[in-house]
């Protein structure tokens, strides 16, 4: 299987949406769609690939709140995976972001655990789920590891870490699923991030002041 990956910003806070494409069967997963994400939809089709699945790192609403557009912009069966904390978030969720509409959280096709692997479908699996509560609960690192890359949500950034004042944040908890999660990954995976640009785990290893 040939993988490339692409990453969008998307929304009034910049997130950065992923997508993970099957170059051999043209089909594709998306991360994390925030708000107006029909333009992923419409690059897919001018490309001929099939959005298949939406994973989702976390229940924030500018990392979540396009799902529901996205899926009525796709003709075929999509797959929302979630984590069953992630979810719960969305459920409590207001009908406005930042003065922008909210439009209820579609149930998702299943919750994921923490360790489970993941793919286009059985036999496919591309990566690893690892929980990294402390931002929000239930964030999720996705990691693929043929490709040297990890999706992170918002646990880290380039030389910074994801607030924890939120809902469910805590310091400690945080800084301790990045080392857990994210540091025991090899020096050479790219991380990205929800926003703000790539970096990597060996460089966060030196220069995160929050992690020294």
């Amino acid at each position: 299987m040939k993988l490339s990956i692409k990453q969008t910003s998307l929304g009034p806070l910049e997130t950065n949406a992923v997508l993970i494409i099957d170059e051999d069967n043209k089909k594709a997963i998306v991360i994390d769609p925030s708000f107006n994400p029909e333009a992923l939809a419409q690059w897919a089709e001018n490309e001929g690939i099939e959005i298949v699945q939406i994973w989702i790192t976390h229940g924030h609403p500018d990392h979540t709140a396009g799902v529901p557009a996205l899926m009525r912009a796709l003709t075929g069966q999509v797959d929302l995976v979630i984590s069953e904390e992630a979810y719960a978030m969305t459920q409590k969720h207001g009908e406005d972001f930042f003065g922008l509409p909210l439009e209820p959280f579609p149930k998702p096709t299943r919750f994921i655990q923490d360790g489970e692997k993941l793919g286009f479908g059985e036999g496919t699996e591309i990566a690893e789920a690892r929980f990294a509560p402390g931002h929000a609960p239930g964030s999720v690192v996705y990691y693929l590891a043929d490709a040297k890359v990890a999706i992170v949500g918002d646990v880290i950034f380039r030389e910074g870490i994801g607030r924890w004042d939120f809902e469910g944040g805590n310091f400690r908890v945080l800084t301790q699923s990045i080392r857990e999660q994210v540091f025991t990954l090899p020096d050479d995976t790219t991380l990205i991030p929800g926003h703000g640009p790539s970096t990597t785990v060996g460089w966060e290893k030196a220069h995160n002041p929050y992690l020294s």
